[in-house]
């Protein structure tokens, strides 16, 4: 809808609304006021301006009334659609279903879609292409022949165990050692496996001679 007209950069509609209500606050009820060679009272002037205001309070009101019926038209379409389809549906049941009895009972005839020309499957094409250009669209081939290129050797080391600043540490205890021989006692076996020895070299090669010696 085209908008009103403008005074002074001020809509025309607006201006008389306030003209209205400062005449109406301002003007003496007595005073009188000459208006393209009218004389106009107060009571005159205010009716003269509401004319001019009625117009466009009229435009508001059925502007109002108007967004109220669409309002009410938006609400009630689910269901007037729902309906529709649902008497194409038992029509066509009913007596047929062939576009020409559908016709009969003002139920429309679904349109084929129109197969494009070869100028316009080929500037479709273009305009693909031209989109996946701009947007680095790629396909299966084309990404395949996308690698990195580089060094990409990787050294691994020996991870270094590391203790936990808040682990807290297990006591270990030493386990008691075998217990060991006393020295007097390992050197008493010692000395007695020494004294054996000589002893038995004494007492078989020594005291045969000394008796031998003896019986002469």
């Amino acid at each position: 809808m085209p908008n009103p007209l403008k005074f002074l950069n001020v809509p025309l509609d607006e201006f008389f609304d306030q003209a209205y209500k400062l005449i109406d606050e301002n003007m003496a009820a007595n005073a009188k006021v000459i208006i393209d060679a009218q004389t106009y009272t107060k009571p005159q002037l205010l009716a003269k301006v509401d004319g001019f205001r009625k117009p466009y309070a009229d435009v508001a009101t059925a502007r109002a009334e108007l967004e109220q019926k669409f309002e009410a038209r938006d609400a009630a379409e689910p269901a007037a659609l729902k309906f529709a389809e649902d008497y194409a549906t038992g029509m066509k049941a009913a007596f047929g279903s062939t576009p020409q009895q559908a016709a009969k009972f003002g139920i429309p005839a679904r349109k084929d879609r129109r197969q494009l020309t070869v100028a316009e499957k080929m500037s479709a094409t273009a305009k693909a292409a031209a989109t996946r250009e701009l947007r680095g669209t790629k396909g299966k081939r084309q990404k395949a022949k996308i690698k990195a290129s580089g060094d990409f050797s990787v050294s691994v080391g020996t991870p270094t165990a590391s203790v936990p600043v808040d682990a807290t540490p297990t006591p270990v205890t030493a386990s008691s050692p075998a217990p060991q021989p006393s020295a007097p006692a390992a050197n008493g076996a010692a000395n007695g496996a020494a004294n054996g020895s000589t002893n038995g070299v004494s007492n078989g090669v020594v005291a045969p001679m000394l008796m031998n010696g003896s019986g002469h």
